[in-house]
């Protein structure tokens, strides 16, 4: 049923409610987990003392700059305005996410850039745009659609395999660091697998070797 009056026409409307930005909104979250099925509280009082603080908050810069300061301002008003929660700071600790950048191309003259399979290295190393022969300018920037210098991971999961992606993804490099991402590295998880594919055996049939 229409829950308030049109101010134009004065006839029956809604009254739009989702009006903060969805970080507000996802502010508390973890809240919410603690007891989905309370249909009076954000959560009781009695889960928020059990299970908070949260022992680790992982997150990009975006996190840090905005959601992790809405989270921590709305964790303090239920703390101190309405005793919901037993503590202001809702974290115990933050892990930034390092960036994952991307091999980036660029003409000079125009500022285009150009996706890896447009581009070439010629004999004596310099990069080259393939339909035009133009030295382009090689830097390595933050993965975005805008630079065309993403990589799919549906892609190297399909050159690879699953595993290796993984060890790729997780090695040579802490979760904070930014991380230079090459098909070199593929390779080189991709070269440790084979190697230990070939020491399993060897150890479970040596009268084959």
């Amino acid at each position: 049923m229409p829950c308030t009056l049109n101010y134009s026409c004065g006839g029956p409307a809604d009254r739009e409610t989702d009006t903060l930005d969805t970080f507000v909104d996802s502010s508390w979250y973890y809240l919410r987990f603690l007891d989905p099925s309370n249909s009076d509280e954000i959560c009781s009082r009695a889960c928020a003392c059990n299970h908070l603080p949260v022992d680790i908050y992982v997150g990009g810069i975006e996190h840090a700059i905005r959601h992790l300061f809405y989270a921590r301002f709305i964790a303090h008003f239920l703390h101190s305005e309405m005793g919901l929660l037993p503590r202001r700071e809702p974290f115990s600790r933050f892990l930034p996410v390092g960036l994952v950048l991307g091999q980036t191309f660029r003409s000079p003259t125009t500022g285009q850039f150009f996706p890896f399979c447009e581009v070439e290295k010629d004999s004596s190393g310099t990069i080259r745009a393939k339909a035009t022969g133009e030295v382009l300018v090689e830097t390595w920037e933050k993965m975005s659609k805008s630079k065309l210098n993403g990589v799919d991971p549906a892609d190297v999961v399909a050159r690879h395999g699953l595993e290796v992606t993984r060890v790729t993804m997780l090695s040579n490099f802490g979760p904070h660091a930014a991380r230079r991402w090459s098909e070199g590295e593929s390779k080189s998880s991709a070269s440790l697998f084979a190697t230990t594919c070939i020491v399993r055996f060897t150890i479970s049939r040596p009268e084959c070797v």
